[in-house]
């Protein structure tokens, strides 16, 4: 275990991941990387630990290299200065922080959800949700994971203004269960949330003190609690913070008066998931279905409103083939959600989907793959090109929605690209705007 002594040298170190962004903030804290190197995401975890140990006097600094790009040479000096370096960490940037850690010469700890439910021999590191585990090791004491103990970010410790945007965490925990999906597993099937007063004095410190006029929400079900978020929004409006936000949830935990007061209170974005449209595919992953009628209700109102909503779709489940895959696609694009994302079936560690492909042999041991944008594993139906393929001509398809002046010809590339598709399905099914 490591120990914290009073005068220790104590660095917060976020890697960058080469000429690409690494988001370790997604996926329950698991991580995705991005193709693009401007998106800035900062992690909630990560920036609310540092500032555990500041408020608790300690002598620390925080990187995020995401915001410095600090060349790694110059950087591993810099490290080998403190007494104690605390490197977030994340599934598909482990292999290069690990690198990257052999070459230090102080006493590095990795942390992240996930490192006690992999192999990581001679390492120090720090597993599950790490503002708790700090929060522990600094008091020297047991709390149980209650959200009001957790303090507001101190987004000056970095270089604030540099991120995308800034996040605000009011709750953890999804009792829903899916079976490809981290959250349950890393923050629990039981829902908890911060104190309305408490989550208002960190806005209107972000608001007024820091200049921020734009956040999401982190919440994995921010509309879970239906009679406190209404209460969030009415204070909002009565302490005149008039930040824009972003927030996912579910769309049967929203209705329209939900939605007029969410508006109100400075909601300007929705996302939400669909994941998959086959009976058989919700069934083995325990998805639970929400009507084609609610989904159109919710998404029309939010048009109305002026709430851009953006839709989640997974290629690859259990039980998926081309054909329900198009249908897939088919379904997105039908919808009135602004802009849909596509990713790849990925078997998380200690997802009832890992262990579905476990089974079966389906899995591709590579964390570098753990991205939700490289084929993880497969699901016996579909190889890894048409995974590769499909995923890609979804987010493609979508990209010609929103924008209009993508040029290809998009029946014609997928047909060349992927000639064992069935092609008339396709053309049939799947109209390309």
């Amino acid at each position: 275990m490591i120990s914290i002594l009073k005068n220790d040298k104590i660095l917060f170190l976020n890697l960058n991941f080469g000429n690409k962004a690494s988001v370790k903030d997604t996926m329950a804290g698991l991580g995705e990387i991005y193709a693009n190197p401007e998106f800035k995401m900062p992690i909630t975890d990560f920036i609310i630990s540092a500032t555990i140990f500041y408020n608790k006097g300690l002598n620390i600094t925080v990187i995020d290299n995401e915001l410095d790009k600090i060349n790694h040479n110059e950087l591993i000096n810099i490290v080998n200065k403190y007494d104690k370096v605390f490197l977030r960490t994340s599934l598909p940037t482990l292999k290069s922080d690990l690198a990257f850690v052999d070459k230090t010469k102080t006493e590095v700890c990795l942390f992240a959800p996930f490192l006690d439910k992999i192999s990581l021999k001679n390492y120090q590191f720090i597993s599950g949700e790490s503002e708790f585990k700090f929060l522990n090791m600094i008091n020297k004491a047991e709390y149980d994971n209650n959200m009001n103990l957790l303090p507001s970010p101190k987004w000056d410790l970095v270089d604030y203004k540099k991120y995308s945007f800034i996040t605000c965490l009011t709750s953890k925990g999804c009792p829903y269960s899916c079976g490809y999906c981290p959250y349950p597993v890393y923050q629990g099937t039981r829902w908890r949330s911060k104190n309305v007063d408490l989550v208002i004095k960190e806005l209107k410190k972000d608001y007024f003190d820091y200049g921020i006029d734009y956040l999401r929400f982190r919440d994995p079900e921010l509309t879970m609690d239906r009679g406190r978020i209404m209460e969030l929004c009415d204070k909002i409006i009565a302490n005149r913070i008039k930040i824009k936000w972003h927030g996912e949830t579910r769309l049967d935990l929203l209705d329209k008066e939900l939605l007029n007061k969410m508006k109100k209170a400075g909601c300007v974005e929705i996302s939400f998931g669909v994941e998959t449209v086959n009976d058989e595919t919700r069934k083995i992953i325990n998805r639970k279905k929400i009507e084609d009628k609610k989904i159109d209700e919710i998404l029309n109102h939010c048009k109305e409103l002026g709430i851009k909503t953006f839709g989640f779709f997974i290629i690859g489940l259990p039980g998926e083939n081309k054909k329900t895959t198009l249908d897939l696609i088919g379904y997105s694009l039908k919808i009135n959600s602004y802009l849909n994302e596509f990713t790849l079936a990925t078997p998380y560690p200690g997802t009832a989907l890992e262990g579905w492909a476990q089974e079966r042999n389906l899995i591709i041991k590579d964390f570098n793959n753990y991205t939700g944008r490289k084929p993880a594993m497969t699901n016996g139906l579909m190889s890894v090109g048409q995974l590769r393929i499909l995923c890609k001509y979804a987010n493609l398809i979508h990209q010609r929605k929103l924008r209009k002046q993508y040029k290809i010809n998009f029946k014609r590339w997928i047909y060349y690209r992927f000639k064992d598709l069935e092609y008339y399905y396709l053309k049939l099914k799947v109209k390309v705007i």
